[in-house]
């Protein structure tokens, strides 16, 4: 199975490459190439790859990702914490 990591270079997305390389195969694919946290970036980034990525047929999308700044986490009280 083809399966494209976004964040792959992060501490979760590189696990996974590890992990699952032995059996599928990863495009990897990083922050710097596609920011999940700037729209544009995304955008730009479908679009510049979009014959590539068509190519790939994947038949699936999954997104692990986690975010490394409290800055762009939601405050405690959104979760009814103090």
């Amino acid at each position: 199975m083809r399966i494209l990591i976004l964040g792959a270079s992060g501490q979760l997305g590189s696990a996974l490459c590890s992990i699952l390389k032995a059996e599928h195969e990863i495009i990897p694919v990083t922050r710097v190439e596609a920011d999940i946290t700037d729209l544009d970036q995304l955008r730009s980034f479908a679009k510049a790859h979009s014959e590539k990525l068509a190519a790939y047929e994947m038949g699936e999308v999954r997104k692990y990702c986690s975010l490394d700044s409290e800055k762009r986490c939601r405050p405690r009280e959104h979760y009814g914490g103090g």
